[in-house]
C-alpha cells in the first residue's frame, strides 16, 4: 500500500472521529433528552376496538391509557373503582351495557385503586370532562382506618403514569391542581422506591410552594381550599338549596323494553343457589375458604381527620365544576361478618350528603340492619354479585338512557 494511500485513510479517520462520531452522538444524545422528557407529551385519545374495556391497572400503558382517556366521546360509559370491578360476571357494566345495548363501557379499577388516585385520572382529563358519562363506585373500606389516610403509593403509580402527570404539570395553577401537588408530596414523601420524574418535579414544587412566601401566596394570592370543618358547615347550610345540576341522558337510541324485575329476580335465585353452608349470603367457596365463622371489626377515623373522604370531596368539586355528567354508587358491606358496621354509617351519610349538595345522582346501597339486609347484592363480604351489579345498572341505565 502505497504512502499516499495509508496518508488517505487516516485523514478519513480523522474525518469521521473529529466530525461524524460527535454529530452522531450529538443527534443520540438529543433523540433520548427528546424521548425522556415528561412534560411534551400529552394525552391523546382513540376509538375503541371493541365496545368492552375493563382494565385493572393502567401500568403506563399508552393503549391502555388511551382507551382510559376517551373522554372526548360523550356517548362512552366510564365506569371508575377499585376491587369491585375486578369481580367479573355476565353483569359487570363493562359486560352487560355492551352485550344488552350496544353502548361503549370502559371500566377501571383494581384493589388499591382510592379516590385520589381516581382523581389524578380525572385531572389530567380536566378539559374533556364536560358532559362525559362517569360513575364512580365508592368503596366503604376506603374510608376505614387502614385506608382512610388514601391510596398507596405504589398503588398510585400503576394508575398515573408519568406521561399522564406530566399533563397536571403543564395546567395552569388552580385549586385542583394545588391540591394534587399537596396530595403526591404527601403520600410519597415517605415512599422508598424511584419515582417517575414528574413525580419529582411535583414533590420539588410543592416543597418550594411550602415555605413561607409559599404559604403567603396561597393565602393572599390564591384561593385556598376549604378545610374540611369548613366543608361539612357548607353542606349543613346549603341542604335545603341542593345545586341545580342537570344529568344529560343519552342521544343514543337504545332499547327500552329491558324486564329489570325480572332479570333480578333470576339473578337472586343464582346467587341464593350459591349459598348453603351459612346464613350470612356469603358464597360457599369463600365462606369455606376465608371465613369459616370468624367475624370482624370495622375500625374508623374522625371524619375531619379522614384523608380518603378529603380526596372524594375534591373528585365531587371537580366533577361540578367541569360539568361532568356523573353519578355515584356507594357499595354495602355485609353486616353479619362487620358486626360493628354502624361505626361507619356516619360517614357513609356525610359522603351521600356532599354527593347530593354537588346535585348529583347516587345510589346508596349501604345497609346496616341484618334484618332488613338483602343478602344477594354481594357475593362475600364486600363485593358485588351479578344480583348486586344488576341494581346498578339499572340505577345507570335510568340515570342516563331511560326515556322520559
Amino acid at each position: 500500500m502505497s504512502l499516499i494511500s495509508v496518508h488517505s485513510i487516516f485523514n478519513m479517520k480523522k474525518v469521521l472521529y473529529l466530525y461524524f462520531l460527535p454529530l452522531l452522538l450529538s443527534f443520540v444524545f438529543l433523540y433520548l433528552l427528546v424521548r425522556k422528557t415528561p412534560f411534551e407529551v400529552s394525552p391523546t385519545h382513540c376509538v375503541l376496538d371493541s365496545l368492552s374495556a375493563y382494565t385493572p391497572y393502567l401500568d403506563g400503558n399508552p393503549y391502555l391509557e388511551k382507551k382510559f382517556l376517551n373522554f372526548g366521546d360523550n356517548d362512552q360509559l366510564h365506569i371508575l373503582g377499585s376491587s369491585e370491578l375486578a369481580a367479573r360476571t355476565y353483569a359487570s357494566p363493562d359486560v352487560f351495557f355492551p352485550n344488552n345495548f350496544a353502548i361503549n363501557t370502559v371500566a377501571v379499577g383494581e384493589a388499591g385503586n382510592q379516590s385520589f388516585s381516581i382523581y389524578s385520572q380525572l385531572l389530567t382529563n380536566k378539559k374533556d370532562l364536560g358532559e362525559a358519562k362517569i360513575v364512580v363506585i365508592v368503596s366503604p373500606t376506603w374510608f376505614m382506618k387502614s385506608y382512610a389516610s388514601g391510596v398507596r403509593a405504589s398503588i398510585y403509580k400503576r394508575y398515573n403514569s408519568e406521561r399522564m402527570l406530566s399533563s397536571i404539570v403543564s395546567m395552569e395553577g388552580d385549586n385542583f391542581k394545588n391540591y394534587a401537588y399537596r396530595r403526591i408530596a404527601e403520600i410519597f414523601d415517605q415512599y422508598p422506591g424511584r419515582n417517575n420524574v414528574a413525580i419529582d418535579v411535583i414533590r420539588n414544587s410543592y416543597a418550594v410552594a411550602d415555605t413561607t412566601v409559599g404559604v403567603f401566596q396561597r393565602l393572599f394570592i390564591n384561593k385556598p381550599l376549604l378545610s374540611l370543618d369548613q366543608l361539612v358547615l357548607n353542606s349543613q347550610k346549603r341542604k335545603d338549596t341542593v345545586s341545580e345540576m342537570k344529568i344529560k341522558r343519552s342521544s343514543l337510541r337504545v332499547k327500552q323494553g329491558v324486564s329489570w324485575d325480572s332479570l333480578k329476580l333470576i339473578s337472586k335465585k343464582a346467587v341464593n343457589s350459591r349459598v348453603t353452608n351459612n346464613l350470612w349470603g356469603i358464597n360457599d367457596d369463600y365462606y369455606n375458604t376465608y371465613i369459616k365463622g370468624k367475624t370482624n371489626l370495622i375500625e374508623i377515623v374522625a371524619i375531619n381527620e379522614n384523608n380518603e373522604l378529603e380526596d372524594l370531596t375534591m373528585i365531587i368539586k371537580l366533577l361540578k365544576s367541569t360539568k361532568a355528567n356523573a353519578a355515584f354508587v356507594i357499595s354495602p358491606m355485609n353486616p353479619f361478618y362487620y358486626t360493628n358496621i354502624d361505626t361507619l354509617s356516619s360517614t357513609i351519610l356525610e359522603i351521600e350528603s356532599r354527593i347530593g349538595v354537588a346535585g348529583f345522582p347516587c345510589l346508596n346501597l349501604w345497609n346496616t340492619d341484618t334484618s332488613s339486609n338483602s343478602k344477594e347484592v354481594l357475593m362475600d363480604v364486600m363485593h358485588f354479585s351479578e344480583h348486586g351489579w344488576l341494581r346498578v345498572n339499572e340505577f345507570i341505565f335510568n340515570t342516563y338512557y331511560r326515556k322520559q
